[in-house]
């Protein structure tokens, strides 16, 4: 499963609990409509995933994709975080799994689990482990999990909590993997994205990096897919999706980010997206009604 660029997902939390079950509890063989979290907060489990087993420890994750035959099973009295998400959802709204979740037979965990990879900047593409250990994890799970469970919860807050999340998650893991994979265009990607709203040039970025105009054009299209004036247009209608949500004010979007007029800027916007600046604020209003009845 290719997920896309890390700046372009539009997560969606499915589902969200703190719960505890026994020694001997388990799901499973199964396979799940989403992508599942499920972080040990005490006590141990065992996923096993196709041919593959984990244990998953205290302060330890398992995750897995929609198309991953699995059972998990706790050894022993467990508490655990459960999520289901999707990566990309045109609307925040959660859409409960447990209509698609089927029973498969034990002859179906002989099969590989489908890997899901994304696409990170300077980094290139980073495949997401089954198993990991993540600081951090438990506090914003936790904030998730009582938003869902609110009376009224806000799906664009449940969204930007699991970016929060995600983002954290993939930031840790680039990390522990930098010292393997050092970006050579990270002083300009992060020129980029600290001062959108400057007119950047080829020849300033290749300098920031000390490369040649031509050579750094060629790395750049090898890390991120596109030229460096695409990597800005797109850097620039990101920011003003975040600041349009925030409910900031047209002008002083456009002039932060470069625009020479609000009209420029729109026109850009609604190239870009589809949708002109005002339209899309209206749309994620509408989208953060409220959840409505979910199964159990």
């Amino acid at each position: 499963m290719n997920i896309g660029h890390l700046y372009d997902i539009r997560p969606a939390v499915h589902f969200a609990a703190r719960a505890s079950a026994g020694a001997g509890n388990a799901w499973g063989p199964r396979r799940i409509p989403d992508c599942q979290l499920f972080y040990v907060i005490a006590g141990e489990a065992t996923l096993q995933l196709g041919p593959d087993q984990f244990k998953i420890k205290a302060g330890e994750c398992a995750f897995y994709g929609p198309d991953s035959p699995h059972i998990l099973k706790t050894d022993a009295p467990t508490q655990y975080y459960s999520l289901h998400f999707g990566w990309d959802e045109p609307t925040p709204v959660p859409l409960h799994p447990a209509y698609g979740i089927r029973n498969v037979p034990d002859s179906e965990l002989a099969r590989l689990p489908e890997p899901v990879h994304l696409t990170v900047d300077g980094y290139g593409e980073l495949t997401l482990p089954h198993h990991m250990a993540i600081g951090g994890m438990e506090p914003v799970m936790s904030s998730i999990v009582s938003e869902y469970q609110a009376p009224q919860p806000q799906p664009l807050l449940l969204r930007a909590r699991m970016m929060e999340l995600l983002s954290s998650i993939v930031g840790q893991l680039v990390n522990r993997e930098a010292t393997m994979h050092v970006s050579k265009i990270e002083a300009a990607l992060r020129a980029m994205r600290e001062h959108p709203g400057n007119a950047w040039s080829v020849a300033e970025l290749a300098q920031l990096c000390g490369y040649h105009p031509s050579y750094f054009t060629k790395l750049f299209y090898q890390e991120v897919k596109t030229n460096p004036k695409q990597y800005l247009i797109a850097e620039r209608i990101r920011q003003a999706k975040q600041s349009l949500l925030r409910g900031e004010k047209l002008d002083e979007i456009a002039n932060r980010l470069g625009y020479t007029s609000i009209h420029y800027f729109s026109s850009n916007f609604k190239k870009e997206t589809g949708l002109s600046p005002s339209e899309y604020r209206q749309q994620g209003r509408a989208d953060s009604g409220t959840l409505g009845t979910q199964p159990d």
